[in-house]
């Protein structure tokens, strides 16, 4: 299939377009390699991190009682209840959490066998 005269010069168009772009944008190894840090700026990089690093040990070894009310929040009188917790109510439920009351009177520990009560009337 030939190319007409128009679809040729877009083509070269933006050919040049490419050209320009690529000459305006740096390589990435320039754009990725960092400088090492040395004599001034190095000292004040570990001044840092290491006040950085002082910060954090002394912010966790602090003691807090988490019911005191200058701390803020009282943990023990909140209450959070999730959106979909409905769906955890179904029909019998309350089966599930109780027990069964089995009324044992008149039984003795002779009349119960592992495979059920024995009939001790006669």
């Amino acid at each position: 299939m030939t190319e007409s005269p128009e679809e040729r010069h877009l083509r070269s168009l933006f050919s040049a377009l490419r050209h320009e772009v690529d000459a305006l944008v740096p390589a990435f190894e320039v754009r990725t390699a960092q400088p090492v840090p040395t004599g001034h700026r190095r000292l004040v990089m570990v001044t840092a991190t290491a006040a950085v690093v002082v910060a954090a040990i002394m912010f966790a070894r602090t003691e807090r009682d988490d019911n005191d009310p200058e701390f803020g929040l009282d943990l023990a009188a909140t209450t959070w209840v999730a959106p979909t917790d409905f769906l955890l109510a179904t029909p019998g439920s309350d089966l599930l959490r109780s027990l069964p009351e089995i009324d044992i009177a008149g039984y003795t520990p002779q009349s119960i066998t592992r495979r059920g009560v024995v009939d001790t009337s006669s």
